[in-house]
């Protein structure tokens, strides 16, 4: 069975012209438009820079099936890097956690923002407050969409690996 990003091509918003040298990672529920200032910033130092749009996140309606995990914006992320060469990655929460996964695969220069924990107990342990209200859906910010229970699970635990429906 296909998964759900598996014939999706990454979308990226850029900054400044030629290939970008670095690549934004963002956090659960941005979109491009949080990271604006720190793109016009880069590209106006000559620095051409991007940033992963999530499906469901930011601007983008969630319209994903619900076996929708992390293990599958890990593989969009990776396919987004590699499609840029060796960027500098800038990762910040769910971008932070798909940026380490990143760095486990290929040796690039990274820069982690607030990551989500890379291993051990997950969100859950990590942060109590922050992991009970992703695992029961209430967002921390206002506009932030709650994400499916399989993928708040995932997230307060650290899955990391597809679970199988």
């Amino acid at each position: 069975m296909a998964r759900p990003f598996e014939h999706t091509k990454p979308s990226l918003r850029t900054w400044g012209h030629g290939r970008a040298q670095v690549l934004i990672l963002p956090g659960a529920g941005q979109g491009p438009g949080c990271w604006e200032s720190v793109g016009s910033a880069l590209a106006g130092q000559g620095v051409p820079a991007a940033c992963l749009e999530y499906p469901g996140h930011g601007q983008a309606p969630w319209q994903l099936p619900p076996s929708t995990g992390l293990h599958d914006y890990k593989l969009l992320a990776a396919r987004a890097t590699a499609g840029l060469g060796r960027p500098i990655l800038v990762g910040h929460d769910l971008g932070g956690w798909l940026a380490q996964r990143i760095l486990g695969l290929a040796d690039l220069p990274a820069l982690l923002l607030a990551p989500w924990p890379g291993q051990g107990p997950g969100l859950l342990f990590a942060s109590p407050v922050l992991g009970w209200d992703l695992l029961w859906g209430r967002p921390r910010a206002q506009g932030l969409v709650a994400e499916p229970l399989r993928l708040r699970w995932q997230a307060a635990l650290a899955w990391s690996k597809p679970v199988p429906p």
